[in-house]
């Protein structure tokens, strides 16, 4: 799929979280949207969150703004994007870890995933590599939860 038939399908789920929130039909967007990316300005979230901020405005004929709001892993974004209504005006690019992960390591983290957040659409995925050093006996990764296994807890 060529990246801009990627961001019209973006869009167009964007329209359809928006509509599942709308008490009657309105024209939408009638003001900025803002796009909060949970990473630092110049990483890799700003070089998926910036040309699709320019791609919208341009479609969606309103200013799309990026924020970056950087902290805990991610928390700090996703804490905050929580705390806005569901209109459709605030959108969240986000790892999968804050979504999935740190709820479960920490219930109290200050957001429900599954009821703060409605997904829209997988902009991208990183392969995850386990390495060890060359002294490490374990090879495979059912050797290495096997050896993490054995390990107490404090």
């Amino acid at each position: 799929m060529k990246s801009h038939q990627f961001f019209r399908v973006f869009v167009i789920l964007l329209f359809c979280a928006v509509a599942e929130h709308s008490v009657q039909a309105q024209a939408w967007p009638k003001r900025p949207i803002t796009v909060v990316i949970a990473f630092a300005a110049g990483g890799s979230g700003d070089l998926i969150g910036r040309p699709f901020a320019e791609f919208a405005s341009k479609e969606l004929g309103q200013p799309v703004i990026v924020e970056n709001r950087p902290g805990g892993g991610g928390v700090v974004a996703a804490i905050a994007v929580s705390k806005y209504p569901p209109d459709g005006y605030t959108v969240l690019l986000q790892a999968s870890g804050p979504m999935i992960l740190r709820p479960i390591l920490d219930p109290s983290v200050g957001y429900d995933p599954m009821k703060n957040f409605s997904p829209i659409v997988l902009l991208g995925d990183a392969p995850n590599v386990i390495l060890g050093g060359g002294q490490f006996s374990a090879h495979t990764v059912q050797e290495t939860v096997d050896w993490a296994k054995k390990i107490p807890v404090a």
